[in-house]
């Protein structure tokens, strides 16, 4: 299966989450298999600002934008 090509900075056209480019072994995205599917899709792919993973790293690094609602 082939890894769709990602923009350089893909949060800034498409609201995708910032640490899809380099995801964290808990991140949705880390493993793409069918039972987190459904929540990579959402969170992964935009709704990034309501992720229970993001929010946890949040807090540490301040170097990663927070979404405006």
């Amino acid at each position: 299966m082939r890894t769709p090509h990602l923009p350089d900075n893909p949060t800034a056209s498409t609201g995708r989450c910032p640490l899809i480019r380099e995801p964290l072994p808990q991140c949705y995205c880390y493993d793409s298999s069918s039972a987190n599917i459904e929540a990579m899709i959402r969170y992964c792919g935009g709704d990034y600002h309501q992720c229970r993973i993001y929010l946890r790293i949040l807090p540490t690094s301040t170097s990663l934008p927070r979404r405006q609602p």
